[in-house]
């Protein structure tokens, strides 16, 4: 909400100075150039209130995900079922293991140099499989950054 409100601070000044030059330019009379001002800033104020929905509604449903996923942790963890409970580490600690070795095969050059192009790319796949794996055992960055802006705040230097 913070970016939006910082993107549009930027540019919302422009847009309507843009208007207005187009305004006087097509305009006749003091009252046109005055209504047509007042409607342009209507309908840049009605969008900005549309895209602070918009993000909002992303940010509630960004958050019952997480609550939807903590729940299915929780659900996981408390199953009967050996396996059920065991699944997610093992599928982590596949993932893990095949980037490994992937990178492993790459270093060592076992694959062709006519095949790199998709090793590579296979790699680039896995790597970011292992990017969601360890964010998801040791955390994101989004909650790094909101606590870098909590601490700014914090200190008097807003962002």
């Amino acid at each position: 909400m913070a970016i939006l409100a910082g993107i549009l601070g930027k540019i919302l000044p422009e847009v309507l100075k843009g208007v207005s030059e187009v305004i006087d330019q097509t305009t006749t009379s003091k009252e046109e150039k005055a209504d047509l001002q007042r409607k342009a800033a209507e309908v840049v104020s009605s969008h900005l209130e549309r895209m602070t929905a918009l993000v909002s509604e992303g940010e509630r449903q960004l958050l019952e995900d997480i609550a939807s996923a903590r729940q299915m942790n929780i659900e996981t963890v408390k199953s009967q079922d050996v396996l059920v409970r065991r699944f997610p580490y093992f599928l982590s600690g596949s993932i893990v293991l095949f980037g490994f070795i992937l990178f492993g095969i790459l270093l060592m050059g076992i694959i062709p140099s006519d095949k790199e192009n998709i090793a590579f790319a296979i790699l680039g796949l896995v790597g970011g499989y292992l990017t969601q794996v360890i964010s998801y055992y040791f955390g994101s960055s989004r909650g790094s950054t909101s606590k870098d802006e909590t601490i700014k705040k914090m200190m008097g230097n807003t962002p």
